[in-house]
């Protein structure tokens, strides 16, 4: 719900943190593959933001790649 509202509004900044979220959530179930999926597309969008040095979007990007980093229990 919150990354369909967010797209409809176009707020990108957003879409990255739900994006973040979503695969945070499939992380912790143990679905790998589809985490990092999200997490990728989190970057990718996050990277086409035009202020990508604002604190938010260097948030998202460290989420992102805490996410990716990360390894199950």
């Amino acid at each position: 719900m919150a990354l369909s509202d967010a797209e409809a509004l176009g707020d990108t900044l957003n879409i990255v943190v739900s994006m973040n979220q979503i695969g945070t959530d499939y992380r912790r179930l143990g679905v790998l593959e589809e985490a990092s999926s999200w997490h990728y597309e989190a970057l990718r969008i996050n990277g086409n933001y035009s202020d990508s040095t604002s604190f938010q979007a260097r948030k998202n990007r460290a989420n992102a790649y805490n996410g990716l980093g990360l390894s199950p229990d």
